[in-house]
């Protein structure tokens, strides 16, 4: 699967402090049967691959500590199952653990080899075959075999992993994971798809270390996972650190595929609270880069010495990436939001002008989709909802809300118009605290509420929320079943809204199965028309670039980001700038700056 499960950025604190103790639960290699070998190549197949070079510098060097940060510790260490899409780590947890077998090229958006070095699909879009890299082992020097792939197959369907996304993706596009022989697999679709190696695109685990039963979550909720990637967790100090260290002779290392790629011998992961913290941390050269997401940060507080005299680089640099849904999801199931009048009145009080000129210094802009993806299915005339005061009054007189309080609050039988939205991180309650003061205008009164991690990730799960600020990943296609689809109506789903709409599963199903483009590109945009008619959120903004500062001694590929964005894969360290850059520091001396702003793709003007 290629990112479709999305991950949350909630804030979660741990104080106690320790080592790990306990080793995964072990099933021992001599009572592991191997997988029976039941399918068989068909005649005349043909394979595929990929030679494209990574998008890297090739002149890279290995070695070092990168130095970085999370708001948060993780609730687990586990990759699958309760709490383990939760806060910051999720991302580096994913990048090292998650590998599939295939992935996306950075610059041209092709499938490139992973884990498999080839891939064929049938003319019935429905059957892939894969050929693995015989050179891929586990962190642990286990074999990576098809045996893994059956295995984490059967997991995804078991009940124990508690993951109900995983049950149902398992349920919905597998019709059967087979074995041809240890390094080739079979696998079928439950429908003809047209992005059928995206779909069927498998995590192997590794068997030998997984014992699967009904204590599985509790069991292994701290144990570090054992990868196939160059990295693995190696210790951690709960609250406070996390530590992932390169696997020793790891398999892929001379691979052409990964050239330039995986440079640094470590991550040390720092838990600190606040992005002022880390800011301030970053000054001090106890971190290697920050990427400023605060508009106002960029605007007036970097223009410090180092900066000035080019030990640090700053630049802005043009992007071409997806954005994921962000912004207030409405709780449908509420009492007050269930009416489609007062959430549609909730989108026409975000004056984003204001807001980007107020707050964000210009440097956004609005998010007109919800699936901000690369075209064809960026629907082109999609616009959200435009500041409109007198609209938002009309709508909630027309929804029965026409008194007011001496506060100046809508009433109806008594009860006020009242909104909680819930927020898990600090950023976001400036913009907050002007929405409320808009809302006010109308007669609506919103309570911010604020919530750490686990109290965040506990009210996502049991849908106890009325409003809730979400910032989701982006993906290069739409993946509307998981956000929108009436069977997704449960706890513990990303259909945050709890939305369900005939027309709209009827579209989901043209996207996802019909082999039409055109057909599924007019299912994407209907869908975002009934997303706005239907006032599901209020949507914030985006940036179509990078805002950067970083230690000159940190290197990366032309242009440091790729077209699609900062790549940490592809960083590396380059010892004599350092040695240049300590001098400089020593004698006061300043050195070459580059351009404030950067367009090395050619991206500004679409």
């Amino acid at each position: 699967m290629k990112k479709l499960c999305l991950a949350l950025s909630l804030l979660v604190l741990f104080t106690a402090c320790d080592q790990p103790k306990k080793k995964a639960p072990t099933l021992q290699p001599k009572t592991l049967k191997s997988y029976p070998a039941t399918a068989s190549l068909p005649a005349g197949l043909k394979w595929r691959t990929n030679d494209e070079p990574p998008f890297a510098d090739q002149a890279a060097k290995k070695g070092g500590v990168f130095h970085t940060t999370i708001n948060s510790f993780p609730l687990t260490f586990r990759l699958y199952g309760p709490n383990s899409a939760s806060g910051g780590f999720v991302g580096y947890n994913r990048r090292f653990g998650m590998w599939g077998l295939t992935s996306l090229h950075p610059s041209s958006h092709q499938i490139t080899p992973l884990l498999a070095t080839h891939w064929a699909v049938l003319s019935d879009n429905r059957t892939v075959f894969y050929r693995l890299d015989k050179n891929a082992k586990w962190s642990d020097g286990a074999p990576l075999t098809a045996d893994d792939y059956l295995f984490a197959y059967e997991f995804m369907q078991s009940p124990h992993i508690q993951a109900p996304f995983y049950n149902q993706y398992a349920r919905d596009h597998f019709a059967s994971v087979e074995k041809v022989d240890d390094y080739t697999l079979k696998m079928v679709s439950v429908k003809p798809s047209w992005r059928i190696l995206y779909e069927l695109d498998l995590n192997p685990l590794p068997r030998h270390k997984i014992q699967l039963d009904k204590n599985w979550v509790k069991k292994t909720n701290w144990t570090p996972n054992v990868t196939a990637g160059p990295y693995v967790l190696s210790k951690f100090k709960k609250g406070k650190s996390i530590t992932f260290t390169k696997v020793k002779n790891w398999w892929g290392k001379n691979q052409p595929r990964f050239q330039g790629l995986y440079n640094f011998d470590t991550y040390q992961i720092e838990v600190v609270r606040t992005r002022e913290l880390e800011f301030e941390l970053f000054k001090k050269g106890k971190l290697d880069l920050y990427s400023v997401g605060d508009g106002a940060r960029w605007a007036k507080q970097t223009d410090f010495e180092s900066i000035n005299k080019g030990w640090v680089h700053k630049q802005k640099i043009y992007i071409d990436s997806p954005a994921g849904a962000r912004g207030i999801f409405f709780n449908l199931k509420d009492s007050i939001l269930q009416d489609v009048k007062i959430r549609q009145a909730l989108t026409h009080c975000l004056d984003f002008l204001t807001i980007n000129k107020k707050y964000l210094y210009g440097l956004e802009r609005r998010q007109e989709h919800f699936f901000d993806v690369y075209p064809p299915y960026r629907a082109p005339n999609a616009k959200a909802a435009d500041f409109n005061l007198k609209k938002a009054n009309q709508l909630l007189d027309q929804a029965g809300w026409t008194k007011r309080n001496e506060a100046g609050i809508r009433t109806k039988q008594g009860q006020p118009l009242q909104i909680t939205i819930s927020v898990g991180t600090e950023q976001w309650i400036k913009y907050l605290t002007f929405f409320k003061e808009i809302t006010k205008k109308a007669g609506i009164e919103v309570l911010i509420k604020k919530l750490d991690g686990a109290a965040l990730y506990k009210s996502f799960n049991e849908r106890s929320y009325q409003a809730l600020v979400v910032v989701y990943g982006g993906g290069n296609f739409p993946n509307p079943r998981q956000f929108l689809h009436s069977e997704n109506v449960a706890k513990g789903t990303n259909n945050l809204f709890q939305f369900a709409n005939p027309r709209a599963d009827e579209l989901i199903e043209i996207y996802e199965f019909d082999l039409d483009e055109k057909k599924r590109i007019a299912a994407i945009f209907e869908l975002e028309k009934i997303i706005k008619e239907q006032a599901l959120m209020v949507p914030f903004w985006r940036r179509d670039h990078e805002r950067l500062l970083w230690w000159r001694y940190l290197k990366g590929p032309p242009g440091f980001v790729s077209p699609s964005g900062l790549d940490l894969d592809a960083l590396w360290f380059d010892k004599k700038e350092k040695q240049t850059l300590q001098t400089a520091q020593k004698e006061g001396q300043s050195l070459p700056r580059l351009p404030l702003e950067a367009d090395p793709f050619g991206l500004r003007k679409r």
